[in-house]
């Protein structure tokens, strides 16, 4: 695979990295949790980048108290 080219992942592929079911995958791509490509044929892909992105944890934003 070409390195701009991104890594394409089936609906078990995603609910297996995401230890998930694939119903659950099929819910969030249709709710727009998480982008989808559907391809020629209505067969669902979803780039690895934006699986992993999803799966990294984020430092939560904490206000102090007083600031606006």
């Amino acid at each position: 695979m070409a390195p701009d080219t991104p890594e394409l992942l089936n609906t078990n592929e995603v609910a297996a990295l995401c230890e998930v079911e694939p119903d659950t995958v099929r819910i969030w791509a249709r709710i727009g949790r998480i982008p989808v490509i559907t391809l020629p044929g209505g067969r669902k892909r979803f780039r690895r980048e934006d699986i992993e992105r999803m799966l990294t944890p984020t430092e939560p934003t904490v206000q102090k108290a007083g600031a606006a």
